[in-house]
This record gives structure tokens, sequence and C-alpha cells, in this order.
């Protein structure tokens, strides 16, 4: 497509505005929330001003901080607590546990997503969604969501608008659910993946319209199509991979960091998917220890 993959390098801390964004945000919400166990953190990339981070311990909630490449990190109120859930710390599961914090596209509200139990008997899981409103103000009242067929909800990726998103499953597969403007969702496909394992995580990819899930036990991506889950392909990776972990997309590049401590990144122009580039994190730290991921180009 006349320039090459971007290659992945070395780096401790990810810094963007001159903030240390993710190592100065956790430090601060467990400093501010001890016991703490910050699980999933999220950030407006548009404004650079509003980023939130949820707790999935006992003390379980959503702390929300403004940023400021002069100030740094101020609070935003208290902590926002999940009603009607419980935790431990430090928590188990991964039943009944956080799972992940993001913001919607137009950052007009924030959303959590807690796993249920699938028993028996199955126990639905939940999705909070905090409203924003125009002055960067979160709401300390939740809209809560069950969807009854959703059990083990570890992810939610907005599909380019605000009404609609995937939600994986890692019981079934996934879920394609209708967001209303009142933040209350409900399930409009119900995605049975076929030979998955445990699908957790997904990216969208509107230039591909596609949806690209990836299973934590076998090395392999599902594509589906965003407006009715039908299934469009598969893309296979390296087997001594171990399956994915996270994955995020940018440009024309899915990267997936897998179950072997690396990151493999897959080229989905012209093929529909091709591994490019597989690159070890062994170095970096103790395997087996590594956990998100988050694309910031250049």
């Amino acid at each position: 497509m006349g320039y090459n993959a971007p290659k992945i390098d070395r780096q401790a801390c990810g810094y963007h505005g001159g903030i240390s964004y993710v190592c100065d945000l956790l430090q601060a919400f467990k400093y501010r929330y001890r016991p703490s166990i910050p699980v999933s953190l999220a950030w407006i990339l548009t404004q650079s001003t509003l980023a939130c981070v949820v707790n999935g311990g006992a003390r379980n909630g959503v702390a929300c901080f403004s940023v400021s490449g002069d100030s740094g990190l101020n609070p935003l109120g208290g902590l926002r607590r999940l009603k009607d859930f419980q935790a431990q710390t430090p928590p188990s599961g991964p039943p009944d546990t956080v799972s992940q914090i993001t913001f919607n596209p137009s950052s007009t509200a924030v959303f959590v997503v807690v796993k249920g139990n699938p028993g028996p008997p199955a126990v639905a899981g939940s999705i909070y969604a905090f409203a924003v409103d125009s002055y960067g103000h979160v709401s300390d009242s939740p809209v809560i969501s069950s969807p009854p067929k959703i059990v083990l909800e570890l992810s939610i990726n907005f599909l380019g608008t605000d009404a609609s998103a995937l939600i994986t499953d890692a019981t079934f597969g996934a879920s394609i659910v209708t967001i209303t403007p009142e933040l209350k969702i409900s399930e409009s496909h119900h995605i049975v993946i076929p030979f998955q394992g445990a699908d957790c995580w997904a990216a969208y990819a509107p230039r591909y319209d596609a949806v690209y899930v990836i299973d934590t036990v076998n090395p392999n991506i599902t594509v589906l199509e965003p407006a009715t889950g039908n299934l469009k392909g598969t893309i296979q990776y390296e087997i001594d991979a171990k399956g994915g972990l996270d994955t995020t997309f940018d440009r024309q590049w899915l990267y997936v960091l897998t179950g072997d401590s690396s990151v493999v990144v897959i080229n989905l122009e012209g093929t529909g998917g091709t591994e490019v580039q597989h690159f070890s994190l062994t170095s970096e730290g103790q395997p087996g220890h590594w956990q998100g991921m988050a694309v910031y180009p250049a």
C-alpha cells in the first residue's frame, strides 16, 4: 500500500503529550483509592482532557481525572461505585470480576463491563454506563443493563456509532448490542463462534467493515460482519503463539498480544490477513504477565 508495517519498538512506559499516561494514571488511582486493584483505563484521545480507571477489588468503582500537560492529573469527583456488584481484594475469577472500561465514540458516556457467572445456574453479567456531560463531568449514577444471554463478557467494542457495539463472551463467542440514547443496552445478534475456546477480545476495523475476534486458547481470529454478526472468514497465525490475550487495530495493521508473551502484527490489506511480524516480549519482562495493549500512532 505504499508504506511498510510499523515495527514494534521497546519502550517502558508510553508517553503522549509529555505525560506518562499509563503509569501516572494507575499510580494516582492506587494512591487515592487504597487498597485498589486497577483493572482497565480509558482515555479521550481526541480531547486529551479526561481519563477514567475502573477498580476491580472490594473497593470497586470508577475514578476519573482531568489530564493536563501542565498540571498533570486532577481527580474529578469521588469513586463511583458499581452498584449491586461485590468483589474481593484481590479479585478471584474470571467470573464475577470487572473486565473493561471504555468511552463511546462521542465521548458522552463511559462504559464498564462486569462478568457474570456461567453457573449453573448462569447469571448474566452487567454493563454500567456513566453519562458524561459537555463539560466533562462524569455522572455518579450509572445506567445498568444485564442482557440475559450475555454471561461472561470480557470486552465491549463500539462499531463506529454510539448506538451499536460488539461484546465478547467467553462462553459462546460474541453479541452485537443496541444502545439507546438513555444508555440502556439490549442484545440484537447472538453470535455463536464455531470451535472457539474462549473469545475474549475484539477490534473493530471500519476500513474493512469487519470486527476481528481473538481466541485466548487458539491462534485464530474470527472475522465478523459488524451489522449482522455474520461470519466473514478466519485468520490463522503461528500455533506457537498460544492464542490471543488482547488486540487493537491501526490503519491496515491488527496487533495481537499473545499467550507466548509476544505481539503478532497482521497486515489486513490485500490477502485479508497475513502475519508480518512476531515480536517477542520475553526480554522486556517476566513471561506470562503481559496484559492489555493500545496503539498511539505518531
